[in-house]
């Protein structure tokens, strides 16, 4: 049974006098409106819609189907929007800059071992003194991460890894009550 389409018939139910209409609010036959109700309503076992009467009716049956099948068109929507965020991170690279040039070999190294290990992970890497203010370059989403010396900016967490000299900087965020990282701002490990 097609679901969705099952859906819809009973959601027009709701604003439709007669099954004609709803055929033509939905560009199908009559007949196969009626075709799908009643192959429904014999697979669950009871009547969904009371078309004895003018306006036509969803019975209660009718609408705990109608409601569950709201459940699973949502359900199927929000796996559908899921998947295509997915796969956009998969296809996403991880943008980072290196603002100690001494450190750009091990981080490629790094990354490219990671990149071998796995073909959908993406990357650019930039080896640059940082030229305009930190918390600017990581709000406007140029990078990802940052790795480098140690920086005084009130807008920025500090993070130190392992080794002393190189630094994680991520912006503070001091406007949302969940003090959540803010989309787009990572914190990623090789």
């Amino acid at each position: 049974m097609n679901t969705n389409l099952l859906y819809t018939i009973l959601q027009a139910c709701n604003y439709s006098s007669t099954l004609s209409e709803i055929a033509d609010k939905l560009y199908l036959s009559q007949p196969y409106i009626s075709k799908v109700l009643k192959r429904a309503e014999k697979e669950y076992g009871t009547t969904l819609v009371n078309r004895k009467e003018t306006p036509i009716t969803l019975t209660k049956s009718g609408l705990l189907v109608l409601e569950h099948l709201q459940i699973i068109y949502e359900a199927e929507l929000d796996l559908k929007k899921a998947l295509l965020q997915n796969k956009a991170n998969q296809e996403r690279p991880l943008n980072l800059l290196i603002t100690n040039p001494f450190l750009y070999p091990a981080v490629l190294d790094i990354l490219t071992k990671r990149s071998q290990k796995d073909p959908t992970f993406y990357f650019n890497l930039s080896s640059n003194p940082i030229a305009e203010p930190t918390v600017k370059i990581i709000a406007n989403h140029h990078f990802d991460l940052i790795i480098g010396r140690k920086y005084i900016d009130s807008g920025l967490i500090t993070l130190p890894l392992p080794s002393k000299p190189v630094y994680v900087f991520i912006l503070k965020v001091e406007s949302t009550k969940t003090g959540q990282i803010p989309y787009g701002i990572r914190l990623c490990y090789a």
